[in-house]
């Protein structure tokens, strides 16, 4: 049976943070990480890239999401992980 991906239970998790998880894991479909841009996933929260950085550090900072970021060239590639320990489901 394929695992699911809940939103986490945690006290610092409002609103915002919570839609923002379940848009990232829809994102996740053909990929276990998400690799969107702040301005996309800004737009896709009807929020500013400010507002969705903010929530994305607070994601991680409760430690919903891991962010690695690298250097490719000239540009920077970033991957967004959901904790699995946190949110897997069987």
């Amino acid at each position: 049976m394929p695992k699911t991906f809940s939103v986490p239970n945690h006290p610092e998790l409002d609103d915002h943070l919570s839609m923002l998880f379940g848009r990232l894991k829809t994102l996740l479909y053909e990929k276990t990480y998400c690799c969107e841009s702040d301005l996309f996933l800004a737009d896709l929260s009807s929020c500013s890239a400010r507002t969705l950085q903010r929530r994305l550090k607070k994601l991680k900072d409760i430690g919903v999401i891991t962010i690695e970021t690298q250097k490719d060239g000239m540009e920077w590639d970033r991957r967004i992980y959901l904790n699995l320990e946190l949110t897997s489901e069987k």
